[in-house]
């Protein structure tokens, strides 16, 4: 695992870093110095700068170009491509290019609406009675005012359902989340701001599932500093944009329409440093 899907375009800057193999439908442009750890497979133009590294093959069906002026020919002798490069690749297995689907989510557990968990959390956290979340209407954004607490613990497998809510997009504000158990958040759109940190504090493997709508303006937009525990598997699934700004460090797959990176954004591959 660690390999992302992208079936429109994908744009990766500063150090970003994927492990695995980027499957891109569109363009893909990098620049500064991503880190690919696989192949980059494109069925669209590819635009990098010679500073970018692909340990694997490079394989475009539609031409390459490098920015800073370096020949194609010298992007192996200067260690840009490990591997073999194509640049008018059809025999290689290109990604598809249609939306992907929303997957129905692997966890098994208890499924609950997006209203029913935030009241569950006040409750737990002995939120005041004020707070939005034990209202009849909690509102889209999970915070320490809403729910009375910072850090959330999972001990059961959850599924929470938020599409259904009211809520275009959901926010998550500067949380910590103990998974001691699987967690699958279904929403139209979610957006992570003031930081995200996902622990395993027993010592065991569980999954952070996101799944986010079924059309093109679906998103998941994450703005570091994200941190999720290596225990953890992180599931990001788009119809539309996934979108990661920061300091963020993750294991798992990233499958969307379109992907944006910035800032230090590492996706490990499963089991990998």
């Amino acid at each position: 695992m660690g390999d992302v899907t992208v079936t429109g375009n994908a744009s990766l800057t500063n150090n970003c870093r994927i492990d695995g193999t980027l499957w891109v439908g569109g363009t893909v442009k990098a620049d500064s110095s991503p880190h690919i750890g696989g192949n980059l497979q494109s069925g669209g133009q590819v635009t990098i700068q010679s500073t970018v590294r692909i340990s694997g093959y490079l394989a475009t069906a539609a031409g390459l170009t490098v920015l800073d002026g370096k020949s194609v020919a010298n992007l192996k002798t200067i260690g840009t491509v490990h591997g073999e490069i194509y640049t008018a690749a059809s025999t290689l297995p290109l990604p598809a290019v249609a939306a992907p689907a929303v997957p129905t989510p692997e966890t098994t557990g208890a499924e609950t609406s997006w209203g029913a968990w935030l009241k569950s959390i006040a409750v737990g956290a002995g939120a005041p009675s004020w707070s939005a979340a034990l209202q009849t209407k909690p509102g889209c954004v999970l915070s320490t005012s809403t729910v009375g607490t910072a850090k959330l613990t999972v001990t059961g497998n959850t599924v929470v359902d938020a599409t259904g809510a009211a809520c275009p997009t959901v926010t998550l504000q500067g949380l910590a989340i103990d998974l001691k158990a699987d967690l699958t958040l279904k929403v139209n759109a979610l957006g992570s701001t003031n930081g995200l940190k996902v622990t395993a504090s027993d010592g065991r493997p569980h999954k952070l599932t996101i799944v986010a709508g079924s059309g093109s303006g679906s998103l998941i937009r994450l703005v570091g500093p994200t941190s999720i525990d290596p225990q953890v598997t992180a599931n990001l699934t788009s119809s539309g944009t996934v979108q990661i700004d920061g300091s963020t460090d993750l294991t798992g797959t990233i499958r969307a329409s379109r992907l944006v990176t910035s800032g230090a954004v590492t996706v490990h591959a499963t089991g990998g440093a």
